[in-house]
């Protein structure tokens, strides 16, 4: 896990590309649980995860969920219900104009 949100940022968004790039990447997201320290960071961060970082993680999901060999540890993850909760997201002040966009 990483105290720098940045470095998560990057992260996620480097998952969410390879898993596009190359789909069976995803059965290694499953193996190593990369999926469960994810969405862990994003709760424990709450208000304060950026929506640049929920569209990452929607992204590896939305990726995952292609193959319906990983749809168990989605389900596992309760990924849809954090899906829900990115949705329901409401602006804050520490809110940059991009996030609010």
């Amino acid at each position: 896990m990483t105290i720098s949100s940045e470095t998560l940022l990057l992260c996620a968004a480097a998952l969410a590309n390879i898993s596009f790039i190359e789909p069976q990447a995803v059965f290694i997201v499953v193996k190593l649980n990369t999926l469960g320290y994810l969405l862990t960071a994003v709760r424990k961060l709450g208000v304060r995860a950026s929506i640049f970082l929920q569209e990452q993680v929607a992204t590896l999901i939305a990726n995952m969920a292609a193959e319906p060999d990983t749809r168990p540890h989605l389900a596992q993850h309760r990924a849809i219900g954090a899906l829900l909760c990115f949705l329901q997201v409401k602006h804050f002040p520490l809110q940059t104009d991009a996030e609010i966009a």
